[in-house]
């Protein structure tokens, strides 16, 4: 074998290596999946889905109630300190008009 021939088989060789490890990087094209196999896969999901959504019901509808009991709870807390404010204020506006008779 001569230099070029060599040359030749060596640059094949390499070119191929660059060619097939850039392939190899590529991601694989979509499945395809027949009409029987999407109607599986739809009625799987279909029941995967029904029951995750009465466990989320559920735990939406406790989480409202706490949620709501907290709020509720904050507001009257709001209204009491206000209204606890408004008295002392009107009790401090009585005893400057009418001070105390000693």
């Amino acid at each position: 074998m001569n230099t070029s021939t060599l040359f030749k088989n060596a640059f094949f060789i390499g070119l191929l290596s660059i060619t097939f490890s850039l392939e190899s990087c590529t991601e694989p094209p979509p499945v395809s999946l027949t009409r029987a196999q999407r109607t599986q896969v739809d009625t799987l999901f279909s029941r995967v889905v029904a029951g995750l959504r009465a466990e989320t019901d559920s735990l939406c509808e406790v989480m409202m109630e706490t949620e709501m009991q907290a709020a509720v709870d904050s507001i009257l807390e709001l209204r009491k300190a206000e209204e606890i404010k408004i008295r002392d204020r009107l009790l401090k506006t009585k005893q400057q008009v009418n001070p105390p008779q000693e």
